[in-house]
């Protein structure tokens, strides 16, 4: 604490009792640190693009622009399927159409986009109104998790579907949210 805060302090409260090293019983506490450190540089950003290969950078064609290129066609598939797919499902159905997942073979991803399909015509209506999520219908097999329904489908189709499992044609029954964590 300075001296002059301490004089303004026992103007402003004539009773208050002040140390004289600052902190009551320890000394050597009242001294003000005196740091030089030398102020920030602030740099500007720059936007992150990377491109895809030497050819592509040239043209002008980068990342960014498949990103983009991805975007538009999520647009597209939302705005085509929206008229007849379940609004909770519109987005999952669109970006799992566009976008493959990592962990999975083309061939599994493939299966998958034809079984959403397949399902929400048939069950979509449904399954919102029973109110299964996204996630469980569509998220993809991770960490040895099997995914969502239309992942552990198989080829195969919904024969009953209940507010916590659904029955296949083949006589399996697999229950929402089985082994997903």
């Amino acid at each position: 604490m300075t001296p002059d805060l301490a004089k303004r302090l026992a103007r402003a409260y004539p009773g208050l009792s002040m140390p004289a090293t600052g902190v009551a019983h320890v000394a050597g506490v009242a001294a003000v640190a005196r740091y030089a450190g030398k102020p920030q540089k602030l740099r500007p950003l720059r936007p992150l693009r990377a491109e895809i290969d030497k050819g592509a950078k040239a043209e002008g064609e980068g990342v960014a622009k498949a990103l983009d290129g991805v975007a538009d066609a999520i647009e597209e598939r939302i705005a085509i399927v929206s008229q007849t797919c379940p609004a909770p499902y519109v987005d999952t159905f669109a970006r799992l159409s566009h976008q493959k997942p990592f962990a999975v073979s083309v061939e599994e991803w493939a299966c998958a986009v034809n079984n959403a399909g397949l399902f929400l015509d048939a069950w979509g209506a449904l399954a919102a109104e029973l109110q299964w999520m996204a996630a469980d219908l569509f998220d993809a097999p991770r960490d040895g998790q099997p995914g969502g329904l239309v992942w552990r489908l198989e080829g195969e189709r919904v024969e009953t579907l209940g507010a916590d499992h659904a029955r296949l044609t083949n006589g399996r029954t697999t229950m929402r949210g089985e082994e997903r964590k």
